[in-house]
């Protein structure tokens, strides 16, 4: 798949998520209404477990939503710059997650850092001191998690002793 559908299905699922969730909340004040033997309580219990899913929905769907659309914005105007990997740390509590911070120069000269979670196998050959691809719009930075390309291997380091 490309990386650009991969941006664009961010913002499908959000969508399926929101959906579903208005889905799913009708589905169950229909069934509700419409079974007589349901008492008050066990109305307002079920109700509220039913809310609470809805509200996860509809905060992953608006999330997912949010950084699609600010990705792919980045990515459709933004300008190819090199970012500098700062480091790579592992996720504590994931076994395959890593965070993986660069810098990059924005538009008007300043340097900013960039945070971006990513699974190993798409950082596996990624080294601190390298150089890759960032695409910068103004001042916000977008790596292609999906597609990292070294631009730049590190520099050496000249000891003078």
């Amino acid at each position: 798949m490309k990386p650009e559908n991969k941006r664009t299905a961010r913002i499908i699922i959000g969508s399926v998520l929101i959906g579903s969730a208005l889905l799913f909340t009708a589905i169950v004040i229909d069934l509700l209404f419409s079974i007589k033997d349901v008492t008050a309580t066990d109305k307002g219990i079920i109700i509220t477990f039913v809310s609470f899913i809805d509200v996860l929905f509809i905060f992953l769907g608006i999330r997912s939503l949010v950084i699609g659309a600010k990705s792919y914005k980045v990515m459709k105007q933004g300008r190819i710059k090199e970012a500098k990997v700062i480091s790579i740390t592992k996720v504590n509590g994931s076994p395959t997650t890593v965070e993986l911070v660069v810098s990059f120069y924005g538009e008007s000269g300043k340097r900013y850092e960039l945070t971006v979670c990513t699974f190993f196998a798409n950082v596996r050959n990624i080294e601190v001191g390298q150089y890759i691809q960032c695409y910068v719009n103004g001042e916000t930075g977008y790596i292609d998690t999906y597609n990292i390309k070294v631009v730049r291997e590190k520099e050496e380091e000249i000891n003078f002793e």
